[in-house]
């Protein structure tokens, strides 16, 4: 008898990708995919043999995925539970990226440096005459600036 051997991988985004073998004859999977709090997904008539699910799945959550394939005849064969843990740390230990669209604003006695948000970042070091400033905001502005100035 053929083997659904479901594959759950967690992806950088918080999503799941599932993927199963294909069973001979069959003409559609039904296939479902919850936790003792809520339910991910059930979709029923699916015909591929992989599905990803929504971004930022809740962390430190046990899920359950099933598939079941139905023949042409309504037979069907169904998967084991296939369990994933999803740990609770998974967003809090992501490596974060690199600040992009770095810019600095001169005004007379100040200047504003901005960049965009960095996914899974809780604050930013900037380094800004020698000196490391830690925000948790994505705009900083340096004041009591002497006048036409430079600054690294």
């Amino acid at each position: 008898m053929s083997q659904l051997n479901i594959q759950a991988v967690i992806n950088d985004d918080g999503s799941v990708s599932i993927s199963w073998s294909p069973i001979p004859k069959t003409v559609k999977y039904d296939v479902r995919m919850y936790s003792d709090k809520i339910w991910v997904f059930s979709e029923k008539n699916f015909t591929a043999t992989s599905y990803r699910t929504a971004k930022n799945l809740e962390a430190g959550q046990v899920y359950y995925i099933t598939v079941t394939s139905v023949a042409a005849n309504n037979s069907s064969l169904a998967s084991e539970k296939k369990t994933l843990i999803f740990p609770s740390d998974f967003y809090t230990s992501r490596p974060v990226g690199v600040p992009q669209n770095v810019k600095a604003k001169a005004m007379v006695s100040a200047i504003e440096i901005s960049f965009d948000a960095v996914q899974y970042a809780r604050s930013y070091d900037i380094l800004f005459d020698n000196t490391v400033y830690n925000t948790t905001g994505t705009t900083k502005l340096f004041t009591g600036l002497p006048s036409k100035s430079n600054h690294t």
